[in-house]
């Protein structure tokens, strides 16, 4: 060669040996054979294999529900060696444009029948959001990659499609919060039915401490210290495959230690005294059958029982768990309790998420920020 470098030359259009022995006319043909909806099932499958066995069960149920869901039908028919980024493109457009799957229509999808989904138009069209289509077209691009690195795909069509970015969601999600009457009406009632309602303590432990509904039903009274009113965080329950878990949080901000009321203390009490204590690690709260308390449990019951019977006290407010954690942290904002220690005491990753999650709600109030104001002011 001119500038001296010795190079090998392959005949044909190909850069690379790889290239030319991808398109070599065994494996064209055999590209041609394979249904792409049925190969990336057999990938999400060992993916979520693999996911397992890592103690990842989440991110291994959302391959398997993308894949089942969204992908494998709309790749069903396609063969793999075909498939070209405007048919991700395609695979796109219909994503957004595809009606949201109900919750019990999920788990029937999971017995191979069909899922049920919310109509996409009309008064009650509710379609995948932009993120949620991201995060499909993403594990389509992992999916893509394997078979890349296989030989089977020249190219990552993923990577090479045209895709309409749609906006996100405009706004800021509108958060369900108690304010403050509702709030104190609801742990006044908690208080006064400790020993009669099972559900009551949980819900004050939620409302007080701002935990998660799988942090609280992990609660056990060797982490509460009376001496200096902590409740150190460590574990939650969560599910893997089918079985309850009662598993170290995964983070280190997520592990954390947070104030626990002197009226949660005397509540975690009586509720002692009156239910005892399992003999399952000291654990506050069990299941029907003994053991650990599933989370799901615990949102039904305050969407089917505590919210109808707490309609009057509380109005018809569509609270769940999680409205307890949002308004424990609405309140400590509201009261100029800095962001990093809000933030701290609801295990985020980082202050700024904490600020994006739940500051609009604070600016939100006018006679608040007002007040804040004029009193940073000196006005």
């Amino acid at each position: 060669m001119v500038d001296g470098h010795r190079r090998r030359w392959f005949d044909g259009p190909f850069e690379t040996k790889r290239d030319a022995l991808r398109s070599s006319p065994v494996l064209a043909s055999h590209r041609q054979t394979i249904d792409a909806g049925e190969w990336i099932t057999d990938w999400a499958r060992t993916r979520s294999e693999q996911l397992r066995s890592r103690d990842r069960y989440s991110s291994a149920k959302i391959v398997e529900r993308h894949v089942r869901l969204h992908l494998a039908p709309h790749l069903s028919g396609i063969k793999l060696g075909e498939l070209r980024p405007s048919h991700v493109s395609a695979i796109a457009e219909a994503l957004h444009s595809t009606g949201r799957i109900h919750r019990a229509g999920a788990a029937l999808g999971a017995g191979g029948r069909a899922a049920t989904r919310y109509p996409s138009t009309g008064r009650n069209a509710r379609t995948l959001s932009p993120k949620t289509v991201r995060n499909i077209l993403s594990t389509l691009s992992s999916a893509m990659k394997t078979a890349v690195n296989d030989d089977l795909l020249r190219s990552n069509p993923v990577r090479d499609a045209e895709i309409i970015a749609r906006p996100r969601d405009e706004g800021v999600e509108e958060l369900v919060v108690f304010d403050t009457d509702q709030a104190d009406a609801l742990a006044d009632w908690c208080l006064s039915n400790i020993e009669a309602e099972p559900w009551a303590l949980p819900v004050l432990i939620g409302l007080d401490c701002g935990l998660r509904r799988g942090e609280i039903m992990a609660v056990k009274s060797t982490m509460i210290d009376e001496q200096t009113n902590r409740l150190r965080v460590n574990t939650g329950i969560t599910e893997e495959g089918d079985l309850l878990v009662d598993k170290r949080l995964k983070t280190k901000r997520s592990r954390r230690t947070v104030v626990i009321l002197d009226r949660t203390i005397a509540a975690v009490k009586r509720y002692r005294q009156y239910h005892g204590v399992t003999p399952i690690n000291g654990l506050l709260f069990v299941g029907r059958d003994g053991g650990l308390a599933n989370p799901d449990t615990f949102t039904q019951a305050v969407t089917r029982y505590l919210r109808p019977q707490l309609a009057e006290l509380l109005g018809e407010i569509a609270w769940t768990p999680h409205t307890l954690r949002h308004t424990f942290a609405t309140r400590l904002l509201s009261e100029n309790v800095a962001p990093q220690t809000v933030s701290g005491l609801l295990g985020h990753e980082s202050t700024a998420f904490t600020l994006s999650r739940y500051s609009h709600w604070v600016d939100s109030d006018p006679p608040l920020l007002t007040s804040q104001v004029t009193a940073a002011l000196g006005a």
